[in-house]
Formats: structure tokens, C-alpha cells, sequence
């Protein structure tokens, strides 16, 4: 982090964030990305490595914006830490621009205004699972992970479930190979045994209601989890069967709720 306290002779680091393409796990670098802030439209300094520095911001939170040709737009309210200036990573959703590969699974259609949803499949040999039981009040937001197969998973959101197959979400600020810190503490405890963790796919509603999301593995029941939170802030569960490897449109009358 030393490099990014001082640009130039006279600018503070405000803020450092580091896209990522939620698809391909991979740093976003080049002009692909722009960000910027709400207020007066200022744009941050791009480094080469794919770094996006923000300078002498004035108060204690900035609204930050963030788009581009492959990409959903999305906005960020984020905290103001002039002394350690930590590097924020941020998800990047692929849009319709994306050149998406062939055989990888979309899920699009029409969502309630203002809501968004979470996307993720209860497969066993993908999950990730507890090195050591886990408590709020020792661990905190430290959060040791076992991976099957290695992944990226700063600025991802995953779902935990335990024994009694509830479930809960979380984000990882960062990562050193097992151990992860979390953005927020866990609500409660979970063992070792019979806890697993998935990651999760997400997106939101755009003005017009409509929704994309690509996903790059289903598993072969093509089975998924899909909780829908209205912008009231209510939450409710569905079963989504999606065919692997082809768009699968959801129609908005899917999420209507019963009367």
C-alpha cells in the first residue's frame, strides 16, 4: 500500500479500489473500467495494474460510480480512511456487451422494481468447508477456508449453511490462501462438521426491471437456490432448475407473490 499514499507531490490517497470480472476471477485492467464519483464527476487515477486510485476526497464516505461496455453499472458508498487508504475490491458483473463463451449458463428476465437477487448451487464438490469451528466472539471476521479447487475470492459473496440447512451471507474483504477475512463478523456459530459454504452469483434490477446474469459452472442437475429481496427488504426462496449452457429466460410473473 505504500505506493498509493502519495501521487504526485501534493494529492492524499482517499480511497484505492480493484475491479474484478466476477466471471473470469481476473483483475480488470486497461480502459475497460471507469470510475468516478457522484458528486463533481471526479475520476480516479488508473494505474496499469488495474488499480483505481481516488485523491483528496473531502468528508468521511464518497458515493462512487462504476461502469463499461462489458459491464453492469453499480454504485458504492464507501468510507473515507486517509491513514491506511485500504483497497476496496469490487465485483463486476458481465452485461449483455459481454462476449460471453459458449457452453456458459445465462440467466436472464424481469425482476420486481428495485429488488436483487442471489444465485447460488448446494454442490457438494465445489463447496467450500470450515478448517476449524467457527465463533463471532473468538474468530470475528477471520473466516479459515478449506478450497477444493483454488479460487479468487476477494469481494465475493458467499452463503454459509450449517446442520439445520439455514443460511446466511457474507463478503471477503481479503484473502491469504485459507484465510479470509469477512466484511462483518458471522451472526453465529458454525462446526467444522456439516457446514458448508457456496459462492454465490448476484445482480440487481435495472431501471427497466431487467436483469443478467452469467454464470460459468452448473452442476449437472442444473438445480439452483435463488433468494429474491424486494426493495423493501424482504426476502423469499426459490428453486430455479436452469438449463446448463443456454439462456434461460425467467418471466416476471415467476417472482409474483401469492395473494
Amino acid at each position: 500500500m505504500g505506493s498509493f499514499m502519495t501521487v504526485g507531490l501534493k494529492k492524499t490517497v482517499s480511497l484505492v479500489l480493484l475491479p474484478i470480472d466476477d466471471f473470469t476471477d481476473r483483475i480488470i485492467t486497461g480502459s475497460r473500467i471507469r470510475m468516478y464519483t457522484l458528486e463533481g464527476g471526479r475520476p480516479a487515477i488508473r494505474k496499469n495494474d488495474g488499480y483505481h486510485v481516488f485523491c483528496d476526497l473531502d468528508g468521511g464516505e464518497a458515493d462512487i460510480c462504476i461502469d463499461g461496455p462489458l459491464y453492469q453499472k453499480q454504485t458504492l458508498k464507501l468510507p473515507i480512511n486517509r491513514e491506511t487508504a485500504e483497497v476496496y475490491q469490487v465485483r463486476m458483473v458481465p452485461g449483455p456487451g459481454y462476449p460471453i463463451p459458449g457452453g456458459a449458463t445465462v440467466l436472464t428476465g424481469k425482476l420486481p422494481e428495485g429488488s436483487e437477487i442471489r444465485v447460488f448451487f448446494q454442490e457438494q464438490k465445489k463447496s467450500c468447508k470450515l478448517l476449524y469451528d467457527y465463533s463471532p466472539k473468538e474468530q470475528g471476521r477471520k473466516l479459515a477456508l478449506f478450497q477444493p479447487a483454488a479460487m479468487h475470492l476477494e469481494g465475493k459473496t458467499l452463503c454459509i449453511s450449517g446442520k439445520k440447512k439455514d443460511w446466511e451471507f457474507f463478503r471477503i474483504t481479503a484473502q491469504d490462501k485459507e484465510n479470509c477475512l469477512l466484511e462483518h463478523p458471522l451472526s453465529k456459530a458454525y462446526r467444522k462438521i456439516g457446514t458448508s459454504v457456496y459462492p454465490v452469483y448476484e445482480t440487481a434490477a435495472k431501471e427497466d426491471k431487467n436483469f443478467y446474469l452469467p454464470i460459468r459452472s452448473v452442476p449437472e442437475e442444473g438445480v439452483c437456490r435463488c433468494i429474491l429481496k424486494r426493495a423493501d427488504g424482504r426476502e423469499k426462496e426459490y428453486e430455479l432448475p436452469l438449463v446448463s449452457g443456454r439462456e434461460n429466460r425467467i418471466p416476471e410473473e415467476f417472482w409474483k407473490e401469492e395473494t
